[in-house]
């Protein structure tokens, strides 16, 4: 998978909030229009603030994923001790850190999958 850097904001843009919709694409662009943890394509993709907004998170491309309505609220909010620290991981890393953060991300969903529902 290929995966474009994030464009580095400008200490203006970094004071001034982008707006969702803008957000939305620089967030498209970066990652691809699918569900970051599952691959699953858009439309209908959430736009996930890793950082919460009741922890002073805000909707700008550094602090954003998209996630698919199957992943998003049942797998993130459930669990946010666990997709959290993951998901900034992998917005924090550049070139092939962040493709490495986008495998450990995939490779513990499975895992969690697999911890939710066993099978035998």
């Amino acid at each position: 998978m290929l995966v474009t850097p994030l464009p580095k904001p400008t200490e203006q843009k970094r004071r001034n909030a982008y707006s969702k919709t803008s957000t939305r694409k620089i967030v498209q662009d970066r990652d691809g229009d699918s569900c970051l943890l599952c691959g699953r394509p858009g439309p209908g993709l959430h736009l996930h603030r890793v950082v919460y907004g009741s922890q002073g998170g805000r909707y700008v491309p550094e602090n954003c994923v998209l996630a698919c309505s199957l992943c998003h609220n049942p797998r993130i909010h459930a669990s946010k001790e666990t997709w959290q620290p993951l998901l900034m991981d992998y917005l924090k890393a550049e070139g092939e850190a962040r493709v490495e953060a986008l495998r450990v991300l995939q490779r513990r969903l499975a895992e969690w999958l697999r911890e939710k529902h066993p099978t035998g």
